[in-house]
């Protein structure tokens, strides 16, 4: 089994970008053989050469939908564009594993599990639900602006249908190279773009795709991709590793720092002792 891992980085992402390749290190114990695959968005010149030192795989994307009908899509918006047509990049990998550059992964066994949901033929993703998280009591704008994104692109009847199912977050997923599901991803998302343009056309194609084409992915628990913008975790001084905020506050497998705390150092983080402590959510360390 040759499992392919990708995420894709320009320069302004490349500090959040090596803290998930530092945290991944390891993964070349996987009985699989393992790759590092990165869609180079922007990148400069030296960050690219110091990653190729490393031996990682560059991906220079190209457009694979039409933005002719828009002006200025800026060349990081291929970080999006270009997750459905993943395979057509990485020829030789029998499973592809995304990670978006602002996730870092604290426990690679809950990693390995995308694999092993994966190979059972089925995508391997996590939903953005759970008990604790803001957007599922309307406590941001999160289900808002899900709904008019479906609304611009697929009409307000089918938005009206789809935000009643629990949305798929698509920063972590895993699915084998010959799945179905990636030529469906790529059609709804190729008529979607002719409708409007925003950062959340690769997710909420992926919804539409899987909740219409009934599709039946495998489901992970949240902390295998735990939406910190919707709950912050605990820190446990104890042990040095992140937990979930509620009982029984178990470890968190793979941290996303969505909503720009990938780049917040200033953050007050409660610890499960009851300590307040300021800093970034990216210290980590693995048992």
């Amino acid at each position: 089994m040759r499992i392919a891992i990708a995420t894709a980085s320009n320069e302004g992402y490349y500090a959040s970008l090596q803290a998930l390749l530092s945290s991944i290190e390891g993964v070349g114990q996987w009985s699989e053989t393992v790759s590092i695959h990165i869609l180079d968005v922007g990148l400069s010149v030296e960050q690219r050469e110091s990653l190729l030192k490393t031996g990682h795989h560059l991906i220079q994307p190209g457009w694979d939908v039409d933005i002719s009908a828009w002006k200025g899509v800026p060349e990081w918006f291929k970080a999006m564009s270009a997750r459905p047509f993943l395979p057509q990049y990485i020829t030789q990998a029998d499973l592809i594993l995304w990670l978006d550059a602002d996730i870092w992964v604290q426990d690679l066994d809950m990693l390995y599990d995308f694999v092993r949901a994966a190979r059972q033929g089925q995508l391997a993703v996590c939903l953005e639900l759970e008990r604790t998280y803001a957007n599922v009591f309307l406590k941001n704008a999160s289900r808002e602006i899900y709904h008019d994104n479906l609304s611009r692109y697929y009409g307000p009847e089918v938005a009206n249908r789809l935000i009643h199912f629990p949305l798929i977050n698509c920063g972590a997923f895993a699915l084998m190279r010959e799945h179905p599901l990636w030529k469906q991803w790529q059609t709804t998302m190729s008529g979607a773009i002719k409708k409007y343009c925003s950062n959340f056309l690769e997710q909420t194609a992926l919804n539409m795709t899987v909740y219409t084409q009934n599709i039946q992915p495998h489901f992970l628990p949240a902390r295998h991709n735990w939406m910190a913008c919707h709950a912050q975790p605990l820190w446990d001084e104890s042990r040095g590793i992140y937990v979930e905020p509620n009982l029984p506050h178990d470890k968190i497998g793979l941290m996303h720092l969505a909503c720009g705390l990938w780049k917040r150092d200033d953050l007050s983080i409660e610890s499960l002792q009851g300590n307040r402590l300021k800093g970034p959510l990216r210290a980590f360390r693995r048992q």
